[in-house]
């Protein structure tokens, strides 16, 4: 929270692409209109692919080139010396776009709440990076409701295996979950250095 705007963002790390994904909420806490201007900077650092992808050079912003992605607020950061891409946008679509930076204007009313999604996606083909781009925006809104189904999920076995009983409600519980931003990180270690005594 600051000056009575509530930001919270949401970041997913789908498995079967190289991607991410951030959704960013912005929340008008205030009881009067008000403007906000969001912006955001999308920048390159794509790795040239010219050895197998595992042990790739490391990134150069001097051998990347950007161009637009063929939709608002879409850019495609290409290196120069091959064909490995990163395809960068937000969704919905800017009030103004410009080098690789865009700008949202918007008047929020008492208690309105925006979302605004960026996506990342990465390959050695610019063609397969633009298809897994596509294929994240079309099913965001899934990847998002999975994915709070499943931490909250974690935060009920949790519940159930510390205090050893139901909930007396747990929709409410769920809510209440959601609200405090809690989640669970779970550590699986491989393994363990230093002293017994």
């Amino acid at each position: 929270v600051h000056d009575g705007w509530h930001l919270r963002s949401t970041t997913i790390l789908p498995m079967e692409t190289k991607a991410v994904v951030v959704r960013v909420e912005v929340e008008n806490g205030a009881d009067r209109p008000r403007d906000c201007t969001l912006g955001w900077s999308f920048e390159g650092g794509i790795t040239q692919a010219n050895r197998n992808w595992e042990s790739a050079v490391p990134p150069r912003e001097l051998d990347n080139r950007i161009a637009p992605a063929g939709f608002p607020g879409g850019f495609v950061f290409q290196a120069v010396h091959s064909d490995a891409a990163v395809v960068q946008g937000v969704h919905p679509a800017p009030d103004h776009v410009e080098n690789g930076r865009v700008t949202f204007n918007a008047t929020f009313t008492p208690r309105q709440r925006r979302i605004y999604d960026l996506i990342w996606s990465v390959d050695e083909d610019t063609q397969r990076a633009r298809q897994a781009y596509e294929g994240l925006r079309a099913r965001i809104d899934t990847l998002f409701a999975e994915a709070h189904r499943s931490w909250q999920d974690e935060l009920v076995a949790l519940f159930t295996a510390v205090t050893g009983e139901e909930h007396s409600d747990w929709a409410e519980y769920r809510r209440a979950m959601v609200d405090d931003g809690r989640l669970v990180v779970r550590f699986t270690p491989t393994s363990v250095t230093g002293q017994i005594h």
